[in-house]
């Protein structure tokens, strides 16, 4: 192969797949007569994105090939006006299968919808409106006399009611299988749009707010729906009426997602029990997070309580866990599928009893001040058992003190540890280790962002009776260095090890061989395994 042209078409239609339709047609139309054939006779499916900045010669380049345009985006009502007055919707566009339009007027969008059925093959249709008045009843009125379309993403700031469009129990014929309604939507809303899409699997809602109470409580005839997937982004729905919502439309739910706040009822994990058995008995993942302001008022509420019983049986058979998560001002409870978590190395415990506890890297220094007191209050409902803190604004006093609260504490994962100097670690072993005898429960502790021995000495102290041990290191750590320090200063550090992981950024062979020399030299009853980038020390018995 001596120059491009001796490429196949084949090679070429894969090229194109990541040029712009536009440069395309401009580069190789009237280069020769071969891409000429190919360009026009071919299978070539033209994928068009025009911009404010597209010039005008390459929006006048399309005309031929109308036909050929598989996907169109058009960016701004400008745009969009000049596109469709160049190229009027009519049959011509029979290959067209996605269409996205952004920041197109209301206007704008119901003329454009009033000639997309004529549109044999379009599938997907992504809208975002700008405009401070929208109809949606006509809008979503037209958009379901689209035949084929199965995906429908509607954007906009805009809040509309729906109440003209009557509930359907016709089921009148549409296509769409996946509807995300990115605008702010009342519930009955949602339920009525549901009446009109009978095939409807995928609904997400960005912001779903309770109806006024005249609107929510119209006698709507039960939907038979074949929704699997919920997923509601911002829920403002109060939990009484939520329930109401879920008792209408979740026959056939199979995945919920749901992100709310304000209503702690919504923590009550018995009501979501009988909402489940009672509604939703094809659930199989379920992820729920609830939002609560956590500031120097903050107090438990017998809601807070109730949440205690997400560790109940029917959660943990489910392999549903429940997480607390502290978050600069926000505390998070949240209920998630099983996935393997940091404090699981080769065995996986029983998920029945813990509750893992975050604290992340966004707490400022007041409120570090006043952290463990407010834990406090959670240790009067929860056996709190793993804790996930970022280090980043915690000082080493406080994080000592905070680790002395958590009796139950078996799992400690750490980020950004200080630097800390030998002195200190010196003036302050005895009062360490003496807190530490609390701590004889934490036996997994997994370490991130490592840089200095001295960081693993002070774990140790805090640790000493720790099982499993991973070690994320950067480029500033010595591993030789490091090894040497566990296994031959410090003989202790070993004592109840049974596992440990080294993650390194660059590992060689020279190194695995020298960190053999140093287990063996040593008579370590250790064995060294070695997969991608961990290094793991693994105790025989």
């Amino acid at each position: 192969m001596t120059c491009v042209e001796d490429l196949s078409n084949e090679v070429f239609l894969e090229i194109f797949n990541y040029l712009d339709s536009c440069d395309i047609l401009k580069a190789f139309i009237n280069l020769n007569i071969r891409f000429q054939r190919f360009i026009t006779d071919s299978h070539l499916q033209l994928k068009v994105k025009l911009y404010p900045q597209t010039k005008s010669k390459s929006k006048q380049i399309l005309l031929p090939h109308k036909s050929q345009i598989f996907s169109l985006y058009l960016y701004d009502h400008l745009i969009i006006n000049q596109f469709f007055t160049l190229y009027p919707i009519d049959s011509s566009f029979n290959q067209l299968q996605t269409l996205n339009v952004q920041f197109i007027r209301a206007d704008q969008f119901i003329q454009l919808l009033q000639n997309l059925p004529l549109l044999p093959c379009l599938f997907q249709l992504i809208v975002y409106l700008d405009d401070d008045q929208i109809d949606f009843h006509t809008i979503y009125s037209l958009i379901f006399n689209l035949p084929v379309l199965k995906y429908l993403k509607l954007s906009s700031l805009q809040h509309g009611r729906l109440s003209k469009l009557l509930f359907n129990p016709i089921k009148q014929s549409n296509s769409i299988k996946y509807l995300i309604i990115d605008h702010p939507c009342m519930d009955d809303d949602i339920i009525i749009l549901l009446s009109f899409l009978p095939h409807l699997r995928h609904l997400t809602c960005r912001k779903s707010v309770t109806s006024p109470p005249r609107f929510f409580k119209m006698p709507f005839p039960s939907i038979i729906s074949n929704l699997t997937h919920l997923f509601i982004q911002q829920c403002d729905m109060e939990f009484d009426d939520f329930e109401i919502f879920i008792q209408k439309i979740s026959s056939q739910l199979q995945v919920l997602k749901i992100v709310t706040f304000n209503d702690p009822s919504y923590l009550d994990a018995n009501r979501w029990k009988r909402l489940i058995l009672q509604n939703m008995l094809n659930l199989r993942k379920f992820y729920f997070e609830y939002h609560d302001y956590f500031d120097d008022n903050y107090k438990l509420t017998p809601y807070h309580r109730l949440s205690n019983q997400f560790l109940c049986s029917f959660w943990t058979e489910r392999q549903w866990i429940f997480d607390v998560s502290i978050d600069n001002f926000d505390i998070i409870y949240s209920i998630q599928p099983y996935r393997k978590k940091w404090f699981e190395f080769e065995v996986i415990e029983n998920i029945n009893s813990p509750i893992p506890l975050s604290v992340t890297n966004h707490l400022h220094e007041s409120v570090n001040k006043t952290l463990i007191n407010k834990i406090n209050l959670f240790l009067i409902v929860f056996k709190i058992t793993h804790l996930d803190v970022d280090c980043c604004t915690i000082t080493i006093s406080n994080l000592v003190k905070l680790i002395q609260q958590l009796s139950y504490l078996k799992f400690l994962r750490m980020s950004h540890l200080p630097l800390l100097k030998i002195e200190y670690l010196i003036n302050e072993k005895r009062r360490i280790i003496r807190l530490s005898q609390k701590n004889k429960n934490i036996t997994r502790v997994n370490l991130e962002y490592v840089s200095q021995i001295e960081q693993i000495q002070f774990v140790h102290y805090l640790c000493p009776f720790m099982k499993y041990l991973l070690i994320n290191c950067t480029n500033d750590i010595d591993p030789i260095l490091l090894i040497q320090f566990i296994f031959k200063t410090n003989a202790k550090f070993v004592k109840y090890l049974i596992l440990m992981c080294l993650c390194i950024p660059s590992i060689q062979n020279e190194l695995i061989e020298k960190l053999r020399e140093i287990i063996d030299s040593e008579k370590y009853n250790y064995t060294i395994k070695h997969i991608d980038n961990k290094i793991y020390f693994h105790r025989k018995f």
